[in-house]
């Protein structure tokens, strides 16, 4: 999907809107499908007995054949109808570590040739692993710190995923105003913000209410980071190997998730406050900022000016130069015959 997500444009504004209309849609999508499962479980109350565990169980199952029902019908027709077929393409057969060794190249490849994106991946290592794990953590600080019930949860959730919905919305309106890298350099500072704010100003249960203002602004900043640490990456990427590049997109903002709750883990173990373990998780983002200061303007104009120098047309396409050509080519083949004859 997100290789299909860098071919849809090559205009950088209407890319932002598209990563940004896609956030909001899987955001708002939460609210129908939590308001059918809240139907669904006042339903089998009339049946079962729902302070047994064979009660979650079987709304569990149900819940998750009616979405595998849904994600096929609306995958089928997004695939179907959205994207134009392509022919298939015949892979070479090649040895099992091939694949390992076109990732280096790969690897090595950007480094040389694409130095700004090799930055925003570093930089993406703790910055997108740490907005993704932002939900867990908070339902750990809430549950275990402030000894929230059940419903502060769920309000807790609801308050991020609609405010998520803001945040996608206004990114672009933002982008526009600032540029990229200044956009999502502001969004790290709110998160270091934020952090900060709950490491000196939440530091006890009665303090609910305060978090609860935190939860929406992390719902602000969550649903503006996402659209817009996509948007820059498949700006910074070559063109022509999105599905390889956008691999390494999903290795990079995923394949560190454990790292933050074991990091919140470790931390709760030594005995160190949850209020200020989160004043702690402050540092992946500043070290996320230090990583973006070293990309440069032109980095997100790399692609737009390889384009335009492929479709501008060159001297060797100029009728004159072309005719000229011929006729040089001819008084050589005249000499060599000339040649050869003597």
């Amino acid at each position: 999907m997100n290789a299909y997500l860098a071919e849809l444009t090559d205009d950088n504004d209407e890319l932002t809107e598209f990563n940004a209309q896609f956030l909001m849609l899987r955001g708002g999508a939460i609210f129908p499908y939590a308001f059918f499962v809240l139907l669904l479980t006042y339903v089998f109350t009339k049946f079962e007995d729902t302070t047994s565990i064979a009660f979650d169980i079987v709304l569990f199952r149900t819940c998750c054949g009616v979405e595998a029902v849904f994600f096929l019908v609306l995958m089928v027709g997004a695939f179907r109808i959205g994207f134009p077929n392509r022919e298939a393409k015949q892979i070479p057969e090649s040895s099992p570590f091939e694949a390992v060794f076109q990732l280096h190249r790969t690897l090595i490849m950007i480094y040389r040739e694409y130095n700004g994106l090799f930055y925003f991946m570093i930089c993406l290592i703790p910055f997108a692993n740490g907005v993704t794990s932002i939900g867990n953590i908070a339902v750990t600080f809430i549950t275990l710190f402030l000894q929230g019930t059940n419903a502060e949860i769920a309000l807790n959730a609801v308050l991020l995923s609609l405010f998520a919905v803001f945040g996608s919305r206004i990114q672009p309106i933002i982008c526009r105003k600032l540029g990229h890298l200044k956009e999502v350099s502001l969004n790290m500072i709110l998160w270091m913000l934020i952090l900060c704010f709950i490491a000196f100003f939440v530091t006890k249960p009665e303090h609910m209410k305060r978090f609860f203002v935190m939860s929406a602004l992390f719902g602000v900043v969550w649903g503006w980071s996402l659209p817009s640490m996509r948007t820059i990456y498949i700006i910074l990427m070559p063109k022509g190997r999105e599905a390889e590049i956008m691999g390494i997109y999903m290795f990079v903002t995923a394949g560190f998730l454990w790292a933050p709750p074991l990091l919140f883990t470790i931390l709760n173990e030594a005995g160190v406050a949850m209020n200020v373990s989160m004043g702690i998780f402050a540092i992946p983002f500043v070290l996320a900022l230090l990583a973006v200061q070293k990309i440069k303007e032109e980095d997100l104009t790399k692609n737009d000016e390889i384009n335009a120098s492929k479709e501008s047309p060159s001297s060797n396409d100029d009728p004159d130069t072309v005719e000229e050509g011929k006729r040089v080519e001819d008084v050589k083949n005249e000499v060599g015959v000339t040649n050869e004859t003597i």
